[in-house]
C-alpha cells in the first residue's frame, strides 16, 4: 500500500530540488515502477497548485510534460516536513 502524504512530500522534494522534471522523470528518482500513482500524485499537485507546467517535449506517442515547483509547493514542504533531529 502507497502512504500518499508521504509520497507528496518525497516528490515535492525531488521538484525542489531540480529545475523541471516530467513525471517519468519522478518515477525513476524515486526508484519505483509505479507510474499509476505518481500520476496520481503529480495531478494531485498541480491541481492544488503546488507544482506547475514549465514546458512540453513532443516526440512520437504522448507529448512529455516537465512541471516545476511553485512558491506554494515550497511552502507547503516548510510547513509539512518533519523536522530533522
Amino acid at each position: 500500500m502507497v502512504n500518499i502524504p508521504s509520497l507528496r512530500i518525497n516528490v515535492l522534494r525531488y521538484f525542489l530540488s531540480n529545475p523541471k522534471l516530467s513525471k517519468t522523470q519522478v518515477m525513476q528518482l524515486l526508484g519505483r515502477n509505479d507510474h499509476g500513482n505518481i500520476s496520481i500524485v503529480c495531478d494531485d499537485l498541480e491541481g492544488s497548485k503546488l507544482i506547475e507546467v514549465h514546458g512540453k517535449r513532443i516526440h512520437p506517442g504522448r507529448p512529455e510534460i516537465f512541471y516545476k515547483i511553485t512558491s506554494a509547493g515550497i511552502n507547503y514542504l516548510i510547513e509539512n516536513s518533519p523536522n530533522p533531529g
